[in-house]
Parts: C-alpha cells; sequence; structure tokens
C-alpha cells in the first residue's frame, strides 16, 4: 500500500508483551478530514496484532522493564514497526502520542512518540504529533516533530499538509458533526466501539488529565449534533457501543429524556446496548429508569476512594455515604457497574488499603479496575501507565498492596481483553 500520509499510533501494549486492537480513534476523526479532502492516506495502529487473548495487569505490572527500556529507545520494535511504517512509502505521518480526545486512559506514551519521529525525521519525513502531552508538555516535545497540532483532532490537520509548518500550531477544538472513519485501517479486524456524544467536561477532578487540557483550549463542553449521533451509531454494528460523554448523569432529567427518545425514534435501544461514564451526584430514580430505556446496560463510575479525605483532595464531588447509596440504587435497576479505584496523589498517604479492599468486597461491583495514580505532569511521568510500578513507588505503595487491588481485580474482571472492551 502506497500512502503519501500516515497517520500512525505507535505501539504501547505491545512493548509490554501484549497488544491493542482498538483502533485509534482520534486518529480515525483525523482520517474522516482527510478522505473528505481526498487526501491519500492510511491509519497505521502499530499496537495492533491478530492475537485475541491478553494477558492480565498482574503480567504487565511484572514484565515492565521491556515497557521501561521503549521508552528510553530501545527494543527491537522500534525497527520492526518502522520497516512496516516506510514500507507505505509515506511522505508526512502523524503520530499519536495518547489519545487527545480520551487522554486519561493508557493508549500511548508521548516519549516512544517522539523516538519514532526522530528516527523518520533523520529519513526526511515531515513529522506531526498530535496528543494531550504534547500541548500541556510542549517545551519538552515541540523540537522532536516538525509540527505539532495542539487540541483536539481538527481541520488545522489541512492546513499542516499543506503549509508544512514549523512549530506547534494553535489548539483548535473538533467539528461537532463529524463522524469518525474506519476504512483506512491498517492492519484489518481492529474494533471500536467508541461513539462520542460530547467533547470536553464540566467537572476539575486533581488527578485528570483530560480536565487540564480543556480547562487550557476553553470553549467548555461541545455536544455533538443529534443527526451525527444518530449517524455514527446507525453505521456501527448491532451490539454494545461505548457513549463517550465525560458529563454524563450530571444533565438534567429533561435533556436526557430528549436524548432517549431521539434514540428511540431510531429504534437504537432495540439494536445496541450501551456502556456509559458517569458521575455519582447526578444519578437518581428517573434517570436510572431512563438509562433502562436506552438500554444502557453498564455504567462506569469513578469511584476513586472510600475515604472522604481521600475523594475531597481528589476534588470529588461525592463521599462515601454517596458511593454506597447510589451503587445499591443502581443495583436495583439491574446496570452492572464498573467501579475505578484509585491508588495515590496527594492526600492519599494515610489510605487504609486492606479496610478499602474489604468495602470494595462487599460493595460487589460487577467490575473492579485499580489505577495508579500517573500522568501527573508535576513529576517525571516518562514511565507512567495505570499500572506502572515507577508510578507506584511515586506514591510509596508497596507492590504486596498493588497485587491485592490486582486480585480483586481479577476476581471480576481477570483480563486486560475485557478492559478494552469496556474502554
Amino acid at each position: 500500500m502506497n500512502s503519501k500520509v500516515v497517520l500512525f499510533n505507535p505501539p504501547f501494549y505491545r512493548f509490554m508483551g501484549s497488544h491493542n486492537n482498538k483502533a485509534p480513534i482520534s486518529l480515525c476523526y483525523l482520517s474522516r478530514i482527510l478522505e473528505d479532502q481526498g487526501v491519500e492516506h492510511c491509519v497505521y495502529n502499530g499496537d495492533a496484532t491478530a492475537s485475541n487473548i491478553h494477558w492480565n495487569l498482574r503480567y504487565l505490572f511484572d514484565n515492565f522493564d521491556t515497557y521501561v527500556d521503549a521508552v528510553d529507545g530501545k527494543g527491537s520494535l522500534y525497527g520492526e514497526v518502522m520497516e512496516n511504517l516506510l514500507s507505505m512509502s509515506p511522505e508526512v505521518v502523524i503520530i499519536m502520542g495518547a489519545d487527545p480526545l480520551v487522554p486519561t486512559k493508557d493508549w500511548g506514551n508521548p516519549f516512544i512518540a517522539a523516538h519514532f519521529s526522530r528516527k523518520l525525521r533523520e529519513l526526511g519525513i515531515y513529522t506531526i504529533g498530535i496528543g494531550p502531552y504534547f500541548y500541556l508538555d510542549n517545551e519538552r516535545f515541540v523540537s522532536d516533530f516538525d509540527c505539532i497540532l495542539a487540541g483536539e483532532p481538527s481541520d488545522s490537520v489541512l492546513e499542516a499538509l499543506q503549509n508544512r509548518p514549523k512549530g506547534t500550531l494553535p489548539a483548535r477544538r473538533i467539528a461537532t458533526d463529524i463522524t469518525p472513519n474506519f476504512s483506512r485501517l491498517v492492519p484489518s479486524g481492529q474494533l471500536c466501539h467508541a461513539v462520542f456524544s460530547s467533547f470536553g467536561c464540566f467537572e476539575k477532578c486533581g488527578f485528570c488529565v483530560a480536565g487540564q487540557s480543556y480547562r487550557k483550549m476553553g470553549e467548555g463542553v461541545r455536544f455533538v449534533t443529534d443527526e451525527t449521533l444518530v449517524r455514527d451509531i446507525l453505521s456501527r454494528p448491532h451490539g454494545g457501543l461505548y457513549i463517550h460523554d465525560l458529563n454524563f448523569g450530571i444533565y438534567s432529567e429533561n435533556a436526557f429524556r430528549k436524548r432517549v427518545e431521539l434514540l428511540e425514534q431510531h429504534d437504537i435501544p432495540k439494536n445496541y446496548s450501551f456502556a456509559v461514564d458517569c458521575r455519582l451526584d447526578g444519578i437518581d430514580e428517573n434517570k436510572l429508569e431512563l438509562m433502562r430505556r436506552m438500554n444502557i446496560t453498564h455504567l462506569k463510575l469513578g469511584i476513586e476512594s472510600l475515604s472522604n479525605d481521600v475523594l475531597a483532595s481528589y476534588q470529588k464531588n461525592q463521599t462515601f455515604d454517596d458511593v454506597v447509596e447510589k451503587l445499591a440504587l443502581i443495583k436495583k435497576w439491574g446496570i452492572k457497574i464498573v467501579a475505578y479505584l484509585l491508588l495515590g496523589g496527594d492526600g492519599a498517604e494515610n489510605v487504609d488499603h486492606e479496610a478499602t479492599i474489604a468495602m470494595a468486597r462487599k460493595l460487589e461491583p460487577d467490575f473492579v479496575v485499580p489505577n495508579v495514580w500517573a500522568y501527573d505532569l508535576r513529576f517525571d511521568y516518562r514511565y507512567d501507565t495505570q499500572f506502572s510500578p515507577v508510578a507506584l513507588e511515586r506514591w510509596h505503595i508497596r507492590k504486596e498492596v498493588y497485587y491485592k487491588y490486582l486480585d480483586l481485580q481479577n476476581e471480576f474482571n481477570p483480563t486486560l481483553g475485557k478492559l478494552f472492551m469496556r474502554d
């Protein structure tokens, strides 16, 4: 395949011995922009393989040294992936260093992306970087790329391709009437369950890179048009989808009802089920009834901690009593709970981990995801992931404690693959 422009998602999990076959959503939005302008291109996911099983987080945690090597620029995978890239004969490579639309998730590493950029530039290939860290920590990375696209995936990519500027283009927001393009994916067979209904976030949680990005960009929360949302959903195969909306659950009941009625007009709840991120502070009986009408089967909840002091330090608008009350209410409506717990961060040094684990078992969510506070730009975040032993050590949490959280996670959700399916 000869492609003048390659939209490139570098390996991330493959450097740890696993993989991620989820289509890189921000690059697929950029692909739509290029497709509409007739630009020859492909979307190359260097983290995808033919495998359909995944190691668990314990394996990745215990074998983290190969990832550290990758961040330091070492490993034969660089050569293999560069061969694949060069076989596409690109004139321009757009490199994603973590996804700007979902930057709180382990999707990619900006330092690995920068290594690929330098290798490509040595061969005379023009490189463009996109990702939240290139935007928030711009001075560190600006010299590694010919150009950086700040902000969300937008039509600024056309300016970069046409004019080949140097430095960083001003941040732009994504259009609200655009759908991703999955027709240019390499390798084939990649999955994408993600559908966006809004971009941005009302909240200011202390651990969230997404919040930092959106506060810097401004313009607040922007909503996908009704026609675009329906068109995007109906373009996907029938089955389970993941609605990306960082504010889901805090909308007014009237606004939520209108959204549900819109989907019902197109028989969408009959053919699709949904997982959504949801805040506890907006949940009540009426909204849960609407969720069931919409065929929402899974709520992804940032429980984060079961300590009121820690929740306050995280700037979460909830208490332990709120968690207990709302989880019981959700279960009453038969919706499955994906509970996220956060280890580390400011104010979390006095957490009683044994009590937290015991209480998590007592609350009986359907899935448990323990994450380490990572990607804190105040520190050296080169080797961070949300399961990084380096990040864990930063917060003075012993491995043995983390293993107990992983045992808790494994009781409910044993493999990395199932986490990908829920993301």
